[in-house]
């Protein structure tokens, strides 16, 4: 395992950690493998906001303390952004090729849709976002200095993204993350081409297209997130694929495709309250699909019955925009990732009632 101490240095700590999976991609001990998983498990179930994030004000908290949760008052300086999610996106990205299991593409899913994908543009002067704030009625805004740190890891973080979108062995292709894309490799020496057709998350619809330069056989698998409450849908060439689409698994398509030959993929989204911490299990995010929903210029306090949380309406015309009743009235819930200067709250008291 890996010993990682609260009120440490988060990102020191998982930048620490890719050196342990090139420790073992080098050397092969398992030990190394451990450790990164071990690590990952921890982030995942005892240090995560909704987004994914984590680490208030750069360091870990003691698990199953309420911290977490208590960070929401005490300070606004929550995630790191760009220099955390390039940390998270390169322990992903090993996790992804060592391991191929598809819960790594949903963790780097999360954080990439939610975090790095939220960051206000710079200005010309070196104004840079710089943290996220998940403190009630909050705004986004720039750190106090100029071109800090993060002005680095946001380029690198931008750029370097689309190499976990795909990720290819002897057997095939694995689809780890839905965006308009086009990836070309070979197979058996034959030249293959796949272009992926999204809207994505605004849409959970996904269509992939394959372009072999000869017919060849090899597995398309596809990631079926975690989240999901419903079965995916999957067809080729219209035609409904026998294949089994467990949640937090690969979907494995073994097929001779031919140019031409179609993939759709159907990810049923739903809503769903996501606890800030086991100690305050009241205090909850809104999440639809993969994406974290924020309620815009908020009451406070912002309240909300589980049955108004579910039956939040959608806005129409405006994908992924909700409207969720309150005692103070309707709420307007938008992705995080939208939100510019419109004053906000990530979390919202989940109250008794029906």
């Amino acid at each position: 395992g890996v010993n990682v101490l609260p009120g440490k240095h988060g990102y020191s700590h998982v930048i620490a950690l890719s050196s342990g999976a090139k420790a073992y991609e080098l050397m092969g001990a398992e030990k190394y493998l451990r450790a990164i998983r071990n690590a990952w498990d921890m982030m995942e179930q005892t240090q995560q906001f909704a987004s994914g994030a984590w680490a208030p004000q750069e360091m870990f908290v003691k698990p199953h303390s309420g911290e977490l949760g208590a960070s929401l008052i005490s300070t606004r300086d929550h995630y790191e952004t760009p220099c955390c999610f390039y940390a998270h996106a390169k322990l992903a990205r090993y996790l992804m090729a060592f391991t191929g299991e598809a819960r790594y593409g949903d963790g780097l899913e999360r954080v990439l849709l939610n975090t790095i994908l939220g960051v206000t543009d710079p200005d010309d002067d070196g104004g840079y976002f710089y943290y996220s704030d998940y403190q009630s009625r909050a705004r986004k805004r720039f750190y106090q200095k100029k071109w800090p740190c993060c002005a680095g890891t946001l380029a690198q973080s931008v750029a370097d993204f689309p190499l976990d979108l795909y990720f290819h062995d002897a057997q095939g292709i694995s689809v780890y993350l839905y965006a308009g894309s086009e990836v070309s490799w070979k197979v058996n020496g034959v030249p293959v081409t796949l272009s992926q057709d999204t809207a994505y998350p605004e849409s959970g619809h996904v269509e992939l297209r394959v372009e072999p330069a000869t017919p060849v056989e090899f597995d398309m698998r596809l990631r079926i997130p975690a989240w999901l409450d419903g079965p995916a849908l999957i067809s080729v060439n219209g035609k409904p694929a026998a294949v089994r689409a467990d949640r937090g698994t690969f979907a494995t398509l073994r097929h001779r495709w031919r140019k031409g030959d179609t993939i759709e993929l159907i990810l049923p989204f739903s809503l769903r309250a996501v606890p800030i911490d086991d100690r305050n299990p009241a205090t909850v995010a809104v999440m639809y699909g993969p994406v974290m929903l924020c309620a815009i210029d908020p009451p406070e306090p912002l309240e909300a019955t589980p049955a108004a949380v579910e039956g939040m309406q959608p806005v129409a015309g405006t994908p992924l925009e909700f409207d969720c009743r309150t005692p103070a009235g309707l709420v307007r819930m938008r992705p995080f990732y939208r939100v510019r200067q419109e004053v906000y709250s990530t979390y919202l008291r989940r109250t008794r009632g029906a």
